[in-house]
This record gives structure tokens, sequence and C-alpha cells, in this order.
């Protein structure tokens, strides 16, 4: 759907794949070792959505819901493939001053959500929000200044996280960073 206002963008998808490659650890032995893991559901939506609110503001969405799941494997049976968000959302809004029409300033929220962080289901991470600013100023056909806050808040999340061998792993993302730049083009 699209309109001078409003576009409005869905996928749907769904994957049946067969000999997954998975993670196992002998229980009598210890020993660990990779082998196919039978078969996986893959299926979910994407949803996408522009929204023009006047001369000024505009704001887009896009968030997408998916499942991915083991079909019938011995030892995780049909449980949730690890480190797979069910729920991932990101949401922007823009503002261009009309009085100032080379300037572009933009809000923008992004959300994961819970996941488990192994195949077994023992252990699972909470997800994380966060936000960013952006702000870029058009100087002239040739240059251009820009400025960014990513994790506006400071948020203390992990990037990924997983439970392996006995073991919590977590990717630490980075804290409140600022960015400024200029851009000159020829």
């Amino acid at each position: 759907f699209n309109d001078q206002s409003t576009a409005v963008e869905v996928a749907l998808y769904y994957m049946d794949i067969s000999d997954t490659i998975t993670s196992y650890e002998d229980p009598a032995t210890g020993l660990r070792y990779h082998d196919n893991g039978g078969s996986t559901i893959n299926k979910g939506f994407e949803l996408s959505l522009h929204q023009t609110l006047g001369p000024e503001w505009s704001t887009k969405l896009a968030y997408s819901r998916s499942e991915h799941r083991f079909e019938n494997v011995p030892e995780y049976g049909n449980n949730e493939m690890a480190s797979a968000p069910n729920n991932n959302l990101n949401f922007r809004v823009f503002y261009r001053p009309s009085q100032i029409n080379e300037l572009l300033v933009m809000a923008e929220a992004q959300h994961v959500s819970d996941y488990y962080m192994d195949h077994a289901h023992t252990v699972s991470y909470d997800g994380y929000t966060t936000f960013n600013l952006k702000a870029d100023y058009k100087v002239n056909k040739r240059w251009r200044v820009f400025a960014k806050v990513n994790n506006a808040t400071d948020e203390r999340y992990a990037e990924s996280a997983s439970y392996s061998w006995g073991n919590e792993k977590y990717t630490p993302a980075a804290p409140r960073q600022l960015f400024v730049g200029v851009n000159a083009s020829w």
C-alpha cells in the first residue's frame, strides 16, 4: 500500500530446513561435537510503515515477528533455537524544519525481545531497548556535517548472549557514543 502520506510493506516467510548443524555434548564422555540436528521450521512476518505527518514530521516503523523452532529433534524436541528473539522493533521520528530545510534530525528506538541462550532452554536473556539521536545538515552541494549519539541513555546490554558447555557468554554493547563528522563530495 502506498499513497502520498503512508507507505506500508508486509513480507511473510516460511522455511523448512533439513539437516540443521547443531552442537551436542555426549553425557557419558563429556565430549562436544557438531552433528546434523534434524529439521528446523523458520517462519514469520515483517512490517514496514512510513507515515508523513506534515511538511516537517514523518515516522518510520519496522517490526518483525519470527519463530525459529526445531522439528522433532531428539535432544531438543520442538524447542525454539537459541539466540533467536521473536520480536524486533525499530521506530524512527524525523524532523526537517521548514525554516532550515537542509537540516534533518532523527530520534530512534530499537527493541530486541527476550530469547533463549541455549537450545535446551535452560538460560534466557531479557533483550534490550536502546535510543539513538542523529542530525545531518547539508551546508551546500559539496559539504555536509553530521552528528549522532548511539545508545543515548547509556543502556548496559549485550549485543549477543549465549550459553554453551556450561558457560554464559555475553558480547557487551558499546556504551553511549558521540560521533561528529564532515562529509565532502565532488
